[in-house]
């Protein structure tokens, strides 16, 4: 069963020339400030210049690194929505409510949510490329926050469970059952 990424948002964004209809949205978590949610609306959307953020109250959104507050914001000035299937300087963004509460916790001495990379993995040359971060952080962003978001599949099956019966009745059944088949018969 797909789960819907929308369901927990509590930052939500609209066209000021049509409030009505969710453009998308996020769950906000710890870290997230005004300037991180600037840079991923420009991921999400393509803006002309004289374009701005505010909030409910008519109150323009800075770039800044005041925490970002639940709630509605609106897109003023011309817009359209990126249909794309700038990385924060390798910060940790959690875009969902964390299962496994790491957001609030160490990892490896740490907190994580709104912390970034570690300077001595950073210098590592083996250490993942700046493209394949920045990609990353893209797809998360188009993922989780245009529309309804994509769904979430299930990928742990109990034993004996009908994997591929819950694949097709499932969203986006026919890409979902080419994946699992490419992945398990794939030639190594």
């Amino acid at each position: 069963m797909a789960f819907n990424r929308s369901k927990d948002r509590n930052v939500h964004i609209y066209d000021i020339e049509d409030p009505t209809i969710e453009l998308g949205g996020l769950i906000l978590t710890n870290g997230v400030t005004n300037a991180n949610f600037l840079s991923m609306l420009e991921i999400l959307c393509f803006f002309e210049s004289r374009s701005n953020l505010q909030d409910k109250g008519g109150m323009m959104v800075e770039r800044n690194n005041h925490p970002l507050q639940p709630g509605d914001y609106y897109i003023v000035g011309p817009l359209s929505i990126n249909n794309e299937p700038s990385l924060d300087n390798y910060k940790f963004i959690w875009f969902t409510h964390d299962r496994n509460n790491l957001a609030g916790k160490y990892l490896a001495g740490k907190y994580l949510a709104g912390k970034y990379l570690d300077q001595q993995f950073l210098n590592n040359p083996n250490r993942p490329v700046d493209q394949l971060l920045r990609w990353h952080f893209r797809q998360a962003v188009l993922i989780n926050m245009r529309g309804a978001g994509e769904p979430i599949f299930e990928h742990d099956f109990p034993p004996g469970s009908d994997m591929i019966g819950e694949i097709r009745r499932g969203p986006k059944a026919a890409e979902r059952m080419e994946f699992e088949l490419y992945n398990r018969l794939a030639i190594q």
